[in-house]
């Protein structure tokens, strides 16, 4: 069996709350570490963060962790109004197989993007 290779990364966008998105990011369940990053926008800081892997979900105790979909929800909560978090994931396994999508939350809405769906 072959491994598999992937990555993720978001776009840059506001917060209402940079003390929630830390949070929200430390309670992540990742492959590898989750890592911040932040820029000056016109309107003040900017963030994106990005990891090798995937972010599956939350862990928010100790009894286990939630699936993506729960971490979406709670960016939705987050996220400024008037911004848009894009979270694009790419990943392969040898040539077996390239996958690849994008995750759009706003305040309002949650969409999902395939590459593999014509």
């Amino acid at each position: 069996m072959a491994n598999y290779y992937g990555v993720c990364r978001s776009n840059y966008f506001a917060v209402k709350s940079e003390a929630a998105f830390r949070k929200l990011i430390s309670h992540c369940s990742s492959e590898d570490e989750i890592h911040i990053f932040e820029r000056d926008g016109p309107g003040g800081k900017l963030f994106g963060f990005g990891c090798y892997g995937s972010i599956p979900g939350l862990c928010l105790d100790e009894d286990g962790c939630s699936d993506q979909t729960a971490f979406y929800r709670v960016l939705k909560k987050i996220v400024a109004e008037g911004h848009a978090v894009i979270i694009t994931e790419a990943g392969y396994e040898k040539l077996r197989y390239v996958v690849g999508g994008a995750a759009i939350i706003t305040n309002r809405a949650i969409k999902y993007l395939d590459i593999n769906n014509r």
